[in-house]
């Protein structure tokens, strides 16, 4: 099963530990603008989402879930929580 785009970009930041403050802040916007591009990454500009994959320090691919076991690997340790979520979403 593949993980909705929101998922995703939600289960890499918490594995980073970011909050949604610290991303928003990063990409010098506000936290609730932040929000609306998450949970509707859809309807977000794809320079955008190529803004939001370098705040997050992975590539574009990584972050609309192209490659989920990226996460596994590179998460495992950080969040075993997200990724526990991941592997469910998953099956």
């Amino acid at each position: 099963m593949k993980v909705p785009i929101s998922e995703n970009i939600r289960l890499i930041r918490e594995a980073k530990g970011y909050s949604q403050e610290y991303v928003a802040s990063k990409l010098k916007l506000t936290q609730q603008a932040y929000s609306v591009i998450e949970k509707n990454p859809e309807n977000a500009k794809l320079l955008q989402l190529k803004e939001l994959a370098k705040a997050l320090d992975v590539n574009l691919f990584n972050l609309i879930g192209e490659d989920n076991v990226y996460l596994m690997q590179n998460y495992y340790q950080a969040s075993g929580q997200a990724v526990q979520k991941l592997k469910f979403l998953m099956m």
